[in-house]
């Protein structure tokens, strides 16, 4: 399909109340431990490559993001097909976009820029 997303990655972010005992559980229901702790409150286990789950304190809530390699095409194409792309925003080396679908479950298309 033409002018599609096609994500490069996937991520699963799962919000958490006690991240020590959703690391426990993961670690053993996984049998490893997690393979980043990018910053305080995050985990995150690739599950396969480009299939990653996080695992996330505070104010997160569930949501999938997908990676993009061009992010103003992506949100183009969401508008396109009636979803309502929110303005982007930047952090870092991150910028993404967040979404819904029909259903009220929150989307974020997310581009990896290079300084």
């Amino acid at each position: 399909m033409t002018g599609a997303v096609r994500p490069t990655h996937v991520t699963v972010v799962l919000p958490v109340a006690d991240l020590g005992a959703a690391v426990a559980f993961y670690r053993a229901l996984l049998g490893r431990g997690p393979d980043e702790e990018p910053a305080p409150g995050l985990a995150e286990f690739e599950l396969r490559p480009g299939v990653w789950l996080q695992l996330s304190t505070g104010d997160a809530a569930p949501e999938v993001l997908l990676g993009v390699d061009d992010l103003a095409a992506a949100c183009a194409h969401a508008a396109s097909v009636g979803a309502a792309p929110s303005p982007v925003a930047a952090e870092g080396p991150v910028c993404w976009s967040t979404l819904t679908d029909p259903d009220g479950n929150r989307l974020a298309l997310v581009q990896l820029t290079t300084d």
